[in-house]
């Protein structure tokens, strides 16, 4: 090729590239953040159709027996989807064919130490592991007023002893994250660790233990670049290493964080009201202005995850569940203000009715939808026997931006869930935690699609491609036939 012909070619190169640069937005090209609720929102807006009828022998493409149960929800990364099972363990599986690709549990003894660890002590912790692999029953389903607590034996060393969960919480509530390059988890036992895609750890690192009753339920997160944990502190680490960047005390809640941008800040809202600078941690506004720490026998606020639409926050049950004060759902907006800090409104509240737990929202089409999960049927044996049952599940709908109530509609026995509801296509997901799901058009009025039944799960749905993945408390599904 002469000189001539090797310029036009590098002209034409050029030109190419320059054209599908122009097609193609910057954002396209980063790394997408994939978490508990998808991106935080519980809205999967690609998705066009999803799978509304299945079962056991029904539109199944494959299943996959997982180690253990868990509650916490799968996230899709590059092909690959991330699963946690009791109880420390974090399950990579192909997608497209189901198969573990791998397995890797996080203990204590992956803290970095330069001590030596007795042959006795490690024996100790091994027979600890299965002993309460046992005690967990598979279907998740132990669901005492007086929460059944269960930890390590006083026997073994402080530093390796795990805190005390319910049997029915675990320690692999929490959701893994991943910013695309990095899969981030979070365990009850306080350990934060990283891995790649291919199951090797980058780091591991114990900032604090939690121990907030029942055990740790609030899902890590992303914020400018740093990886966000909410135990009794509010943590930012660094995802390359695991350093702390910075820490901030909290209050204890089950609540995943939500993230959110006001003027040129990144902000943290967490379950208790407490909105943090991303920057440096600092508490720029309280929403919910109190002392009190979070009773799980007296009061479930700080359960609900919030939810975040531009610069307002939306709240369920954000205050205490009692007599005095009714379960509510609130609407904030923020706005910076001078020296840093933020302004906020209280746009407006409304009470909802009466429930034990209520899942956290979605806002869709101008509308916030929720669950209540209804006390009801309480028939001889009285208000404890089935305070954690969650017997019926209503669905409601409220004006986003007036919170006024369109619709409340009961959706059934066995259907009142806490985890969260999932829209996609223009219809919403409603995933009981006796493995009933119901479909139901996201619109002004209730219209059930559709009622199906697999195994107890304890997650929400997760969407590849139009295809559904549901994790149950033994198998993970890959469920199609979307239309």
């Amino acid at each position: 090729m002469n000189r001539t012909g090797i310029c036009l070619f590098v002209w034409l190169l050029v030109a190419v590239v320059s054209a599908v640069a122009a097609e193609v937005p910057v954002e396209a090209e980063l790394p997408s953040i994939r978490g508990w609720r998808n991106d935080g929102s519980g809205r999967f807006d690609s998705v066009t159709a999803g799978p509304t009828e299945w079962g056991p022998d029904k539109n199944i493409r494959w299943k996959t027996q997982l180690p253990h149960r868990s509650n916490a929800s799968p996230i899709l990364v590059d092909g690959r989807l991330y699963v946690c099972a009791e109880p420390d363990e974090l399950v990579c599986v192909a997608a497209d064919t189901g198969r573990i690709l791998w397995r890797q549990a996080t203990t204590y003894l992956d803290l970095p130490t330069d001590q030596q660890l007795e042959p006795a002590t490690r024996a100790l912790l091994e027979q600890a592991r299965a002993a309460q692999l046992k005690r967990f029953k598979p279907d998740g389903l132990d669901l005492g007023h007086h929460p059944n607590m269960i930890g390590d034996a006083n026997e073994a060393p402080a530093q390796f002893r795990r805190p005390d969960v319910h049997v029915d919480a675990g320690y692999t509530t929490p959701t893994p994250v991943s910013d695309g390059h990095n899969v981030l988890a979070l365990f009850a036992t306080g350990l934060v660790t990283s891995f790649d895609a291919g199951g090797k750890r980058r780091w591991t690192v114990l900032p604090e233990k939690p121990v907030i009753r029942w055990g740790q339920a609030a899902s890590p997160i992303i914020v400018g670049g740093r990886l966000i944990v909410h135990t009794e502190h509010c943590w930012a680490l660094d995802i390359a290493t695991g350093a702390v960047a910075w820490s901030t005390p909290a209050r204890r809640r089950w609540a995943t964080p939500v993230a959110l941008h006001a003027g040129t800040q990144d902000l943290i809202v967490l379950g208790g009201g407490e909105v943090l600078r991303a920057s440096d941690g600092n508490v720029v506004a309280d929403l919910f202005p109190h002392q009190d720490r979070c009773d799980c026998y007296v009061n479930y606020w700080g359960m609900s995850s919030p939810v975040a639409a531009g610069e307002s926050v939306y709240f369920v049950d954000a205050t205490p569940n009692t007599d005095k004060t009714p379960p509510s759902v609130q609407r904030f907006d923020l706005k910076p203000a001078s020296e840093g800090r933020i302004e906020f409104a209280r746009r407006w509240r409304v009470d909802v009715p009466s429930g034990k737990y209520f899942a956290s929202p979605v806002l869709y089409d101008g509308r916030l939808y929720l669950v209540a999960s209804t006390l009801r049927h309480q028939g001889e044996k009285g208000y404890d026997a089935v305070l954690n049952r969650r017997v019926d599940g209503t669905l409601l709908a409220l004006n986003a931006k007036t919170g006024e109530l369109i619709f409340a509609h009961e959706i059934g026995k066995d259907t009142g869930t806490y985890h969260t509801l999932t829209s996609a296509g223009g219809k919403l997901w409603i995933t009981g935690h006796r493995g009933i799901t119901v479909v139901v058009e996201a619109s002004q009025s209730y219209r059930e699609l559709a009622r199906n039944s697999l195994e107890a799960t304890r997650s929400h749905p997760l969407f590849v491609g139009n295809d559904l993945i549901i994790r149950g408390c033994e198998d993970l599904y890959r469920i199609g036939g979307g239309r």
